[in-house]
């Protein structure tokens, strides 16, 4: 899967466009969409996404949507609340997340997404490409 976010040298665009990447070929549109529309609960958090830990909403009402995108997007933002601390970020002021704290409890469902990815992408970095 490497060959879907590096190029030569260091590797190519940045975090977020690796992630976007790596999602992109490595999980399923359809199967995201499914996952997410599985459980009501999940379903409901992720279409009403809660301010503070994060603002990205995905677009489960739209059934022609991808969501892969939408997906990089929300990991990649609790991924710089959990590594950066206030100011530290280039693209601004990340609110740091701590544990324990309120935004901390409500992670399940971001969790449960996280690790249906890295699945997705350990299952697809163990098969041959098909190019």
């Amino acid at each position: 899967m490497l060959t879907a976010v590096s190029g030569h040298g260091r590797g190519f665009g940045d975090e977020r466009s690796q992630l976007r990447a790596t999602i992109n070929a490595c999980v399923d549109t359809n199967d995201l969409r499914e996952f997410l529309q599985e459980d009501e609960q999940r379903a409901e958090f992720f279409s009403a996404k809660q301010k503070g830990l994060t603002d990205h909403k995905l677009p489960l009402n739209n059934s022609g949507a991808d969501l892969r995108a939408p997906v990089a997007d929300l990991i990649y933002d609790i991924r710089c609340k959990i590594v950066h601390t206030k100011g530290e970020s280039s693209e601004g002021e990340v609110e740091l997340l701590l544990p324990f704290s309120k935004e901390a409890e409500l992670l399940f469902f971001d969790i449960e997404l996280m690790q249906y990815v890295a699945r997705k992408v350990l299952i697809a970095a163990g098969a041959p490409l098909s190019l």
